[in-house]
């Protein structure tokens, strides 16, 4: 929907999740990295060791 384009994001993962199509899952022990940017996306990249194609 052209609308939904403008919402915010988390509206948006309300409303999925309110759909039923939102899961949550533990990652205790699990390594992970958030990316906000290119910078964190490098880092991460580094991190778990991923060379994109």
């Amino acid at each position: 929907k052209p609308e939904a384009l403008k919402q915010w994001y988390l509206s948006l993962l309300d409303e999925l999740a309110q759909q039923g199509h939102v899961s949550t899952f533990c990652i205790k022990g699990l390594n992970w990295a958030e990316i906000d940017n290119p910078s964190d996306l490098d880092h991460a990249e580094r991190l778990f060791k991923i060379h994109p194609s």
